[in-house]
């Protein structure tokens, strides 16, 4: 059984990875770029789209049931950065690419939504959680007085970011947060791999 230390050196050079991926995440959401996923390319996840994956029951946010090909498809569309509302455009979308390897880009998908869920700080096994949304829009327009327009096109993972450093702000460092889901994660993992050395240690006690 590994010592508290050993655990520490172990998991010293992940927590360091963790916090590097958390500074990368970060700078990417503040950058307009496109995001590769296999051979499509999409935007990043804004409040709108996010909505808009809510209102056609996308279980790719709402976390229930395995996603089917026209989810998949649908999830395509919807962040394609040429997405625009209407049944005609969505339905050529999908004929154009019905033969894609759809199991696979779900795969693909799923991760990409997992990495969301843990910027907002969401269970992952329940999919993304939408409560936070009225509020998220009451804070940033009463500070910053951003329109509801900016705010729904705003990518989550920045409103997430933003929404962290505002409240560290607003409450003067007594409740600091920090945007660190990588890091979060992996001292989690190293907090309980500590724990239990420390109950070996100590007899099973």
């Amino acid at each position: 059984m590994e010592s508290a230390v050993e655990v520490w050196q172990r998991f010293k050079p992940k927590l360091a990875q963790a916090r590097e991926a958390d500074r990368a995440q970060v700078a990417l959401s503040f950058l307009p770029v496109i995001i590769p996923l296999g051979r499509f390319q999409i935007a990043p996840l804004t409040i709108e789209r996010l909505l808009w994956l809510e209102q056609i029951k996308s279980p790719f946010v709402s976390g229930e049931g395995i996603p089917a090909k026209e989810d998949v498809l649908a999830f395509l569309w919807i962040n394609s950065p040429d997405f625009r509302v209407g049944e005609w455009a969505g339905k050529k979308f999908c004929w154009n690419n019905c033969l894609i390897n759809w199991r696979e880009y779900r795969k693909l998908i799923l991760e990409y939504m997992q990495n969301i869920a843990e910027a907002m700080g969401s269970d992952e096994s329940k999919g993304i959680q939408p409560n936070w949304l009225p509020e998220l829009m009451d804070a940033f327009a009463s500070q910053y007085n951003w329109t509801p327009e900016e705010i729904l096109n705003m990518p989550v993972e920045r409103a997430c970011i933003l929404s962290s450093a505002m409240v560290n702000r607003l409450s003067e460092g007594k409740n600091a947060q920090s945007f660190s889901p990588h890091a979060d994660k992996v001292r989690g993992e190293m907090l309980e791999k500590i724990a239990e050395a420390e109950r070996e240690k100590n007899g099973g006690k």
